[in-house]
């Protein structure tokens, strides 16, 4: 699901091959799954009635690459992958130090 949702494409860097470090995938759908279940609670406590919640994991995949896909949209600029220099988090490139 890491290679359909397209993760894979943007992970690692550029002249080596292809990976994802953890199963984001899986993570990231069990983060959804646990805020649609906080939402199906309050939606009990307020009207007593349930709430059915499906998930994919290739739809969380999906999700989760939105401003890649936003970024492509507005600029025409292919994402690539950049190693550990990432796309927004900070800091986010490796330094180097002094042990």
């Amino acid at each position: 699901f890491q290679a359909m949702s397209g993760m894979m494409s943007v992970s690692g860097h550029p002249d080596e091959p292809m990976k994802v470090g953890v199963s984001m995938v899986d993570i990231l759908t069990g983060l959804y799954a646990s805020t649609a279940i906080l939402a199906a609670l309050r939606h009990r406590d307020a009207t007593g009635a349930g709430q059915f919640i499906d998930l994919s994991l290739l739809d969380c995949g999906l999700a989760s690459l939105s401003h890649f896909a936003m970024n492509y949209l507005v600029s025409g600029e292919v994402p690539r992958r950049r190693g550990n220099g990432g796309y927004g988090g900070v800091p986010a490139p490796t330094f180097l130090c002094r042990a």
